[in-house]
C-alpha cells in the first residue's frame, strides 16, 4: 500500500476529527441522555391521559 503525501495528510486529519468526535461524545453523552430521558418521561406523561 502506497500513499501520496496529501493522502497521508488527509488520513491524519480524518483520524484527528474522529478522535475529537469520540471525545465530544464521551463528554456530552451523559447530558444528552438526561435530555432524552426528560423528553421520554414528559412524553409518557402526556400520552398516559389518553
Amino acid at each position: 500500500l502506497q500513499l501520496q503525501r496529501n493522502e497521508v495528510i488527509a488520513l491524519l486529519n480524518l483520524l484527528n476529527r474522529l478522535s475529537e468526535s469520540v471525545q465530544w461524545v464521551k463528554e456530552m453523552g451523559p447530558a444528552a441522555e438526561k435530555i432524552v430521558e426528560g423528553h421520554r418521561s414528559s412524553a409518557s406523561v402526556g400520552t398516559s391521559s389518553l
